[in-house]
């Protein structure tokens, strides 16, 4: 008597795992193009470019931008006549929009025209890909719907105020914060920075290319500290020189984590900070180009 087993005879049970991978293997398949789709234009912000209208495709008003993000199932614009919002959906097939209702603003009637051509757009997208920087909706006809471009990412100086902890002194070397006092940095999107020195406030301007940053003189209303003859209060007024001598030498900054290096032409660090508020994760960068699904 052969020992009893549970197992299939081996023809049953090849057959049996040949049928599951043959009904396995289109599903995960069909499932790339879906989740490399959400990565194109999930975690990105981005600006509307152009939209179809029954006359042809026009560019969008570049006066009033209108802006999307897409996160989770949900997105959401902002510009344009008035916010729009709804949901979207992908699949292995596709993409589908839905919009919510939203309250009209009075708005010029150019605007008012992009947001109602732009509502029936997104309501007819089918699919969708990226071309470059580019993202293009397409509607089941495959005709071109609307086109998004990507929005480069805010520099990570901005959107934040920057503790200073230390800064180099040609003489001493780093030299440390004084001790019950506050030195700090914050950079603007219109090109100025501002802040206190521990002795009183201070504002310039700035440029930045890439990781290149440099920072014009330091402007400050009238020297309060130097105004009293006191000890601690001079070595405030030294403390606000100095600094001020470090800023004028930097070339460069990085970013890591919380923490902001600004450095000299020669790589030397010239001050570190600390972000008063720790800072999110980075964006997820941008996804390579995929194909249309």
């Amino acid at each position: 008597m052969q020992p009893f087993s549970t197992s299939p005879p081996r023809s049953a049970a090849n057959a049996l795992l040949a049928l599951l991978m043959t009904a396995a293997v289109p599903n995960a398949a069909a499932s790339a193009p879906a989740m490399a789709l959400a990565a194109t234009f999930e975690g990105q912000s981005w600006q509307l470019v152009g939209y179809q209208t029954a006359t042809g495709f026009l560019a969008a008003d570049p006066t009033t931008p209108t802006q999307f993000q897409f996160s989770a199932g949900q997105f959401a614009s902002t510009g344009g006549c008035y916010p729009l919002a709804g949901t979207y959906v992908v699949t292995d097939t596709g993409l589908t929009i839905g919009t919510r209702p939203t309250t009209p603003a009075v708005c010029a009637a150019s605007l008012l025209q992009q947001h109602t051509a732009v509502s029936a757009d997104l309501a007819a997208v089918a699919r969708a890909h990226q071309v470059g920087t580019q993202l293009e909706f397409l509607d089941d006809a495959g005709q071109l719907r609307l086109r998004l471009q990507a929005l480069q990412p805010a520099s990570p100086l901005l959107g934040q105020t920057w503790l200073l902890e230390f800064y180099h002194h040609p003489k001493q070397g780093p030299v440390l914060v004084l001790e019950h006092t506050t030195i700090d940095l914050a950079f603007h999107p219109s090109g100025t920075l501002t802040g206190n020195n521990g002795c009183n406030q201070y504002m310039s301007g700035y440029t930045v290319n890439e990781r290149q940053l440099q920072l014009g003189p330091l402007a400050t209303k009238r020297p309060t500290c130097s105004s009293v003859k006191d000890v601690a209060l001079k070595a405030l007024t030294a403390q606000a020189a100095a600094y001020a001598a470090a800023l004028a030498s930097v070339a460069s900054y990085q970013v890591e984590g919380s923490q902001l290096t600004l450095r000299t032409a020669d790589g030397k660090v010239a001050a570190r900070f600390r972000a008063a508020v720790p800072l999110a994760p980075p964006a997820p960068a941008l996804a390579p180009l995929t194909p249309a699904i």
